[in-house]
């Protein structure tokens, strides 16, 4: 049995994904508290194909995944806070957890993490207590039930460190840990890294392992603003909003709401990098937005562009890879 059992942990505002040498998981980070989730059965009426999972916890009973905010009383908090092990970010993570073990098995060792946080958590005057308190709450004995079903966990280690990390690591290391000699050139080169998220549009360039501080920046304009564009008189609350999307809805508003946003996202690229994105090796671009923001990128960027053949987990599998490489 080995020491550790290694993962990738991108803790993300749409979704949580987490990575392992046996595959991925994401759980949608839509999360209520335990309401009155048995009146469909009550009343005769039909349940969901995927209903979410019921996790519990000695930090309170909630439903998490796709459909919780059907389930019970929406919890929408998206402050950088809930990192920090809020109950509701508890039950995210432990619906992931279970969510893996269901998939591959229990773990049969303790856990050591690569933990990947938005940019904005990780740089200026706040960074040192925000990965001070994700560590305090994810390190330890965790245990919980979802799905009636009881788990035990233990992570020994969770080291910190930004999402866009997590990416570049997924450019330059092979799904064993090792660097792929064709992309090691990457490491001493400048290299771009975009993430639009569902929270944020993230921005960072990276020398020799070193960031280039006036090139990063964050920003809260990832697809969660397109959503608001879409939903003006707030009809839907976040989470809603985020699986109506996914399911291809907003059809229509999208006509108007998508060009806005496109231009908005343009923007805040133009403003922190300018024309000297031109100068760049690479443009490695991750994250769920960029499925919608393909064509835009790959016009201002062309043959330049990396985008993950899968954005969505890319930096979660970036994140295992430099776990294991270490």
């Amino acid at each position: 049995m080995t020491d550790f059992l290694y993962f990738g942990e991108d803790l993300g505002a749409g979704a949580n994904k987490f990575c392992g040498s046996q595959g991925s998981v994401q759980v949608i980070s839509q999360v209520s508290s335990n309401g009155a989730g048995h009146i469909n059965s009550m009343l005769g009426l039909k349940s969901r194909r995927d209903n979410p999972t019921r996790v519990e916890s000695a930090f309170g009973s909630f439903f998490v995944g796709s459909g919780a905010h059907e389930m019970g009383r929406p919890v929408t908090n998206l402050d950088f806070e809930r990192f920090a092990g809020s109950p509701e970010m508890r039950a995210i993570f432990y619906a992931t957890l279970a969510k893996y073990q269901e998939a591959h098995g229990v773990f049969t060792a303790p856990l050591s993490l690569m933990v990947g946080l938005p940019l904005l958590m990780t740089i200026g005057d706040e960074a040192i207590e925000y990965k001070k308190s994700v560590k305090a709450w994810l390190k330890g004995v965790h245990e919980f039930e979802a799905d009636g079903k009881s788990y035990r966990v233990e992570i020994a280690k969770a080291n910190i460190t930004s999402q866009p990390v997590g990416a570049l690591h997924r450019y330059t290391h092979n799904a064993d840990g090792t660097i792929n000699v064709n992309r090691k050139e990457a490491w001493e080169q400048e290299v771009g890294i975009i993430s639009p998220g569902f929270n944020t549009l993230e921005l960072l360039v990276v020398k020799e392992q070193r960031a280039f501080e006036r090139f990063t920046a964050g920003n809260t304009v990832g697809v969660r603003r397109l959503l608001e564009l879409c939903d003006p008189k707030e009809m839907y609350s976040p989470a809603e909003r985020d699986e109506k999307l996914r399911s291809g809805g907003f059809k229509q508003e999208l006509k108007t709401a998508f060009p806005i946003w496109e231009d908005e996202i343009r923007g805040e690229i133009e403003k922190r990098w300018g024309k000297y994105h031109q100068r760049f090796y690479k443009i490695l671009v991750v994250g769920g937005g960029s499925i919608l923001l393909n064509d835009l990128l790959s016009r201002m960027f062309g043959a330049r562009a990396w985008i993950a053949e899968n954005p969505v987990m890319a930096t979660a599998e970036g994140l295992y890879r430099l776990a294991i490489s270490k």
